[in-house]
C-alpha cells in the first residue's frame, strides 16, 4: 500500500498527514466485523477514516469517527468528504476519554494502540497513534463501556500476545469475548493478530482462524480490494 494513498473499490484514502498509514489490520477488521445494518457506529481513533468508510460501504448506519490527533482528523475529513457516504459520517477531533454522546452506539470499531510497554516512537504523532501514550487499553475499554449500548458490540484487532491482557481489562469494564478470529501468515504458524468482538453479556463462540493469502482471506476482503494489489 502506498504511503501517499490507496484506492479501494469504492473509495480512496489519502494518508500523507497521518502518522499511521493504511494497513492490513484495519482492512481485515473492517471486513470481518459483524456490524449492524442500521443504527449508530463509533470509530475510536479513526486515523485516515478507513474503518468508518468501510463501515459506511457495508451498512446504512450513521457513523461518528473520533480522532485525537488534529492532522489525522483533518485527513479523515478530506477522505470522507470525497466519498459518497459523507452525509453519514461525522469526524470529531477529541480525546475519547472526554468524548460524550447524546445516544449510545450499537457498535464500536477500533484498531487500538499497540506496544503499550515499549519505548516511545521517535515521532510524537506516531507514538500517540501506535503506542497508547494517551490511550491505554483500560482507558479505551472504559470509554467503550460508557458509550456502547446495552446490546451493542465492540470490534478490535490486536497483536496475538495482547489478547489475554486485553480480555482481562475488558472483563473489569464489563465487556466479554464474543467472536474471536486468529490471523496467521501461514498454516500452522502462531497467529500474529486476533480479530475480537466484545459484548456486555454473552457466551463466547468457537474461535476461528484465518491465514493471510488464503482463499478465505481473499473472499473476506473482496468487497474492498483485489488481492495482490
Amino acid at each position: 500500500m502506498s504511503s501517499n494513498g490507496f484506492t479501494f473499490k469504492q473509495f480512496h484514502i489519502e494518508q500523507g498527514s497521518c502518522a499511521m498509514k493504511v494497513g492490513t489490520d484495519s482492512v481485515l477488521l473492517g471486513a470481518w466485523s459483524a456490524l449492524p445494518e442500521t443504527g449508530r457506529i463509533l470509530d475510536i481513533g479513526c486515523g485516515t477514516g478507513i474503518l468508518s468508510l468501510m463501515a459506511a460501504q457495508r451498512t446504512a448506519c450513521n457513523i461518528t469517527a473520533v480522532e485525537i490527533e488534529a492532522d489525522a482528523a483533518a485527513q479523515a475529513r478530506i477522505n470522507i468528504n470525497a466519498s459518497k457516504w459523507s452525509n453519514r459520517i461525522d469526524v470529531v477531533c477529541a480525546d475519547i476519554k472526554n468524548y460524550s454522546a447524546t445516544e449510545s452506539y450499537d457498535a464500536i470499531i477500533c484498531n487500538p494502540p499497540y506496544f503499550q510497554d515499549s519505548l516511545a516512537a521517535p515521532l510524537a504523532s506516531r507514538a500517540v497513534a501506535r503506542q497508547g501514550v494517551n490511550l491505554s487499553f483500560n482507558s479505551l475499554l472504559q470509554a467503550a463501556a460508557r458509550l456502547l449500548s446495552q446490546d451493542g458490540e465492540m470490534f478490535v484487532v490486536l497483536p496475538f500476545d495482547a489478547l489475554q491482557p486485553f480480555l482481562k481489562t475488558a472483563a473489569i469494564n464489563g465487556l466479554h469475548q464474543h467472536d474471536l478470529c486468529c490471523v496467521s501468515t501461514a498454516p500452522g504458524k502462531q497467529p500474529k493478530r486476533v480479530l475480537l468482538s466484545l459484548q456486555r453479556s454473552c457466551t463466547p463462540s468457537l474461535p476461528t482462524a484465518l491465514v493471510m493469502g488464503s482463499p478465505a482471506q481473499i473472499e473476506l476482503t473482496s468487497e474492498f480490494y483485489c488481492f495482490g494489489r
